[in-house]
């Protein structure tokens, strides 16, 4: 299975500016998302729990505060963009 970039964009968060990148491995999609102050990049996915409820976590899944504050921000940039 191979993993192919479906889209690359910005996103804003505490006052940066950070590049998303959006990866296809199969049907689930993952985000690289890079920070301008030389953070380390956090890969971002949605998981799904045993009842069916989505939710944003991070790959590993030791930065998981920053998953559930940057996947909404994901998730609406790619609404706004349905939108237009």
């Amino acid at each position: 299975m191979a993993i192919t970039t479906a889209e690359h964009f910005q996103i804003e968060h505490k006052g940066k500016t950070l590049e998303v990148t959006e990866s296809k491995l199969g049907s689930q999609r993952i985000f690289h998302v890079k920070f301008p102050d030389g953070l380390k990049t956090l890969v971002l996915t949605v998981g799904e729990s045993k009842d069916g409820v989505k939710f944003w976590t991070s790959v590993p899944p030791n930065r998981l505060s920053e998953a559930k504050e940057i996947g909404p921000l994901i998730f609406h940039y790619f609404r706004n963009k349905k939108k237009s």
